[in-house]
């Protein structure tokens, strides 16, 4: 497996009533990489061990083309005492956030859009209630600063959606909703805006959101198991469960996947 991303942490949080499972996965190659293996290594397992954290890690560190340092730590499913793998798929989040951007510079490259576009160039229903939204451009979305709001659905974590129409949702309920400040004027970390901007991609590539990132960026970078879509029904048994590491550590559910 190929790691692209220098130094990036896949963390799912634990069980305090499992012991830690040993590395399972790893690669060390040079004295860079024996160097940071015997210091990273024990110290990520000693801070587990610490706070009874036992569910599923991965780290990748990569020098120019070659993988120095990968290792896997825990659990992917602690209650079936499933070990993380090389290839255990982790939900990233809002990691997927730059993969967005990425389209969009793609997209700008093919000439099928903008950065300083409006949006209602690409969405002619997007409306919101009161003034200021017909101005907001491409680019401010990718800069969080449109204003629109941090998360118009505010049961996602419970209530998520899913299937092809799961963008759409969002145009019906920002309607309702006014800016929390004029285009450009602020900065507003929005997930709500990159759920919207999701929606341009598809109609600016002409194909579903998913799709076109699968088939402009994570194949072409050899990125087979990475998927912008999840199975509505259940998890795939190479895919990580959700932890909660709190008071009580337990599996998460519903496990936080939106399209």
């Amino acid at each position: 497996m190929k790691l692209f991303i220098s130094c990036l942490v896949w963390l799912l949080l634990v069980s305090c009533h499992n012991k830690e499972a040993n590395p399972t996965d790893a690669i060390i190659n040079g004295e860079t990489g024996r160097h940071v293996d015997s210091i990273l290594t024990p110290y990520v397992q000693e801070l587990r061990n610490i706070t009874d954290n036992s569910a599923g890690l991965a780290i990748g560190i990569t020098k120019g083309e070659e993988i120095i340092y990968a290792r896997t730590f825990g659990f992917a499913d602690i209650d079936k005492g499933q070990n993380v793998t090389f290839n255990t798929r982790f939900h990233l989040a809002s990691v997927s956030k730059p993969f967005s951007a990425i389209a969009v510079a793609k997209l700008v490259q093919e000439n099928k859009l903008n950065l300083d576009d409006l949006l209602i160039d690409h969405i002619p229903e997007f409306e919101m209630t009161g003034k200021g939204y017909a101005s907001i451009t491409i680019r401010h979305i990718l800069t969080h600063t449109s204003g629109i709001p941090r998360n118009i659905k505010t049961d996602d974590w419970i209530d998520p959606s899913y299937g092809i129409h799961a963008l759409d949702e969002n145009i019906e309920i920002v309607k309702k909703l006014r800016l929390d400040f004029e285009p450009g004027t602020k900065f507003n970390y929005s997930n709500s805006a990159f759920d919207i901007l999701g929606i341009v991609i598809s109609r600016a590539s002409g194909m579903p959101f998913h799709t076109y990132l699968e088939e402009a960026i994570f194949k072409p970078a050899g990125m087979l198991h990475t998927s912008m879509k999840k199975p509505i029904d259940s998890l795939p048994l190479d895919w990580a469960n959700a932890h909660s590491y709190g008071l009580e550590t337990q599996t998460l559910s519903p496990y936080p996947y939106n399209e």
